[in-house]
């Protein structure tokens, strides 16, 4: 086994998570699943078409058969990826145990090379990403499961990796807790997720997909060169490093060391909840929006990589 990888079954026991309930917000993810969709090559496009008409795991699997059974399956299946995308982060009775699958909280002052410890018994986004790749190749479950459902969270989770705030933390749940002003965030982990990625939508005249593509499309096979989830965890945690934390004004101490901090315990548990990081001055210009539009295509065309390598070979 690779990196991070696990055997085990699915623990059963509800988890309490230091990250956000979401991850790049809905608009985030079905940008990522769109552009993955156009990256598939013919034969993995067919198979992951097949996979959705034969699920019947549930009330989604439904509406997803119904996207992928019009005349053109192909444009169906753009739409069929963007609902998946979205689904970990709206199931219906909650994440429950899947909630720590979704991040892998590295300190900013302890870095990468702290990956394994911040993976306790594989439940982090890098051993899901592993492990459901290998089950969807193998057409095994992941407990309860199924591959069709597996491929829904691993849709998902390219999202989730490529955030930047999914792979760090400065004791304060993964930016939960460090307030951000005067961009309608709130804190340092909503703008990342949400409030810039639609300041980013707002600049073009496109849809983002394609405003995407026709900017960053040459650099797609430079992209592409890294699918190793937990190269890209270390990608995502150098972002979040130097752009998310390195920009925000005031500065903001890196405390030592790590801390767990859950989202409810910020006000007591987190040092960073005493600052306000002006977001104005610190994200709203280009460097940020040039961060946000890579981080979302890279997130799309690795996908779609590591898809056809499941899939289309």
């Amino acid at each position: 086994m690779g990196l991070f990888m696990t055997s085990h079954t699915v623990p059963v026991a509800i988890l309490s998570t230091g990250a956000s309930l979401w991850a790049w917000g809905v608009d985030g993810h079905e940008i990522t699943a769109r552009v993955a969709a156009q990256h598939l090559n013919n034969k993995a496009a067919g198979r992951i078409i097949a996979v959705i008409r034969a699920d019947i795991s549930d009330d989604a699997a439904k509406d997803l058969r119904s996207a992928v059974s019009g005349a053109d399956p192909r444009a169906g299946l753009t739409a069929a990826m963007a609902r998946m995308a979205v689904w970990p982060d709206q199931m219906p009775n909650g994440k429950g145990h899947t909630g720590p699958w979704h991040f892998i909280d590295m300190g900013l002052s302890e870095g990468a090379a702290a990956m394994s410890q911040r993976c306790p018994g594989g439940n982090c986004v890098v051993a899901r990403i592993n492990e459901i790749s290998a089950n969807l190749k193998a057409g095994r479950k992941l407990g309860t499961f199924t591959p069709a459902v597996q491929l829904r969270f691993l849709i998902h989770f390219l999202g989730d990796i490529h955030q930047p705030l999914h792979a760090a933390t400065n004791h304060d749940a993964g930016g939960n807790c460090l307030p951000v002003q005067g961009i309608g965030a709130g804190n340092l982990h909503s703008a990342w997720d949400s409030t810039l990625v639609k300041e980013a939508m707002r600049a073009e005249i496109r849809p983002m997909p394609a405003a995407l593509e026709a900017t960053l499309g040459s650099r797609r096979g430079e992209f592409q060169k890294l699918t190793d989830p937990a190269g890209i965890a270390a990608e995502s945690f150098t972002v979040a490093k130097d752009k998310a934390y390195g920009r925000a004004q005031p500065k903001v101490p890196v405390f030592p060391g790590f801390k767990h901090v859950r989202v409810s315990e910020c006000q007591t548990g987190s040092p960073a909840a005493k600052f306000a990081v002006d977001g104005v001055k610190s994200y709203r210009n280009a460097e940020t929006t040039r961060v946000i539009r890579e981080q979302l295509y890279k997130g799309g065309v690795r996908l779609a990589q590591i898809l056809n390598t499941i899939y289309g070979q």
